[in-house]
């Protein structure tokens, strides 16, 4: 596959016009042009492509259409909105992207598309994900595994059922999503094959750290080096920048911090120009724990409260728990006990609500690693008895390990 070349965004539309076509025609055109840029991460231009016809917040104008054309329409806009969403943080624009990618599926089933409606149930399951409702997101997808036999859409199931696992601290389980991915997507091109590659990276840093098994990070590397690679030949910047964050975040684990900061630092760069701001924030979100790691608390709290500022803007309320969870570690570290205490309840009861039941284990272990000694008794027993109930079944060694060490420290403060 090769790299796409970046659209005029002023002329296209017009240019597509003047082709003898009709409505229903043209529609279809617009949308394959623009799923294209939504490829190759250049959502400005999608939206250019799309813009006669949908405006984000709006619904696409459907009249004097086919029913096939008002699907792929309606598909291609819920798509672009929840990607757009996501970049630019738009309070309930995922919810937007759910309408459209809803009445799509609900198109395509009628006209019996069992193809393109698994295909939107897909992108559907993404936006339930970026919201942080794992379990409807996973129902989903299991639904779409159930039922379709297209190897690249079962690919593209199983790669992001691995990532929606991962983040909601399956780890094994989002493993062996991907091992049985991996069997045959090489076939699939380097888009996908670069995808499952990020994923499988990013599976293997958690698992490194979970279980502290030094060929995990070797794995990891690898995997992320290979997916910087893919993406780079077919030209998605976007994701290349996302490998280097977690690159950075990998070597920062491993305290490599000057390659770590020059990986997070470029991955910046690269979301800043997008104006992907959901994605900045995430970059702060590892330079905040970079700067943590060593010991630097100002630029730490800096890093964090420009990342949290954001995120708050948005509705992807697991990357915000995850980021409120390292905002109120570094709170810890500074003394401010109360505020931290506030900050660290948050990110548990947003992990929770996510059914991201390993995130909200986190936020009370480091609250209790941090600051047992300034709880009171019944605060001390109200966070041992949630961490058993939370984490008594983690498949992760290294949390498992941090549950015992936390309950030993409320036995011995009490």
């Amino acid at each position: 596959m090769q790299s796409k070349q970046r659209l005029s965004r002023e002329s296209l539309p017009d240019q597509i016009a003047s082709i003898d076509l009709t409505l229903s025609e043209q529609v279809q055109v617009y949308c394959a042009i623009a799923r294209e840029q939504i490829d190759i991460g250049n959502y400005d231009a999608a939206c250019q492509i799309l813009r006669p016809w949908w405006q984000f917040g709006d619904w696409p104008l459907l009249e004097r259409l086919d029913q096939k054309s008002c699907a792929d329409l309606l598909f291609t806009a819920g798509e672009l909105a929840g990607c757009v969403a996501s970049s630019r943080q738009l309070p309930k624009g995922q919810k937007h992207g759910e309408a459209l990618l809803n009445g799509s599926i609900a198109l395509f089933e009628q006209l019996g598309l069992r193809r393109h409606s698994s295909e939107g149930r897909i992108e559907l399951a993404l936006c339930y994900y970026r919201q942080g409702l794992f379990d409807l997101g996973r129902v989903v997808l299991l639904r779409v595994l159930d039922n379709i036999d297209n190897a690249d859409l079962r690919n593209l199931a199983l790669i992001r059922l691995a990532c929606l696992e991962r983040h909601a601290g399956r780890l094994k389980d989002a493993l062996a999503r991907l091992i049985e991915a991996s069997t045959i997507v090489e076939l699939s091109g380097p888009w996908v094959t670069g995808r499952c590659n990020l994923e499988l990276a990013s599976t293997y840093k958690d698992l490194a750290i979970a279980e502290e098994i030094s060929s995990y990070f070797d794995n990891a590397r690898l995997f992320y080096l290979r997916a910087l690679y893919e993406f780079e030949a077919v030209g998605n910047h976007r994701l290349a920048a996302i490998v280097e964050n977690n690159l950075g975040y990998l070597l920062l684990i491993v305290k490599n911090f000057p390659e770590a900061e020059l990986h997070l630092l470029r991955a910046r760069r690269a979301f800043a120009s997008f104006v992907d701001r959901i994605r900045c924030a995430q970059v702060d979100d590892s330079l905040a724990q970079l700067y943590l790691a060593q010991g630097d608390f100002a630029n730490a709290r800096v890093a964090i409260e420009r990342a949290v500022l954001i995120m708050e803007d948005g509705d992807e309320d697991a990357v915000l728990a995850e980021a409120l969870r390292t905002k109120g570690t570094i709170y810890c570290r500074l003394k401010l006990y109360n505020e931290a205490k506030r900050i660290l309840e948050d990110a548990y009861n947003l992990a929770a609500r996510c059914g991201d039941v390993e995130g909200a284990g986190r936020a009370l272990i480091v609250l209790i690693e941090e600051i047992a000694c300034t709880l009171d008794e019944e605060d001390r027993q109200s966070l041992a008895s949630r961490i058993r109930t939370l984490l008594t079944s983690s498949q992760e060694l290294s949390i498992n390990r941090r549950v015992r060490k936390c309950l030993g420290i409320i036995t011995s403060t009490g």
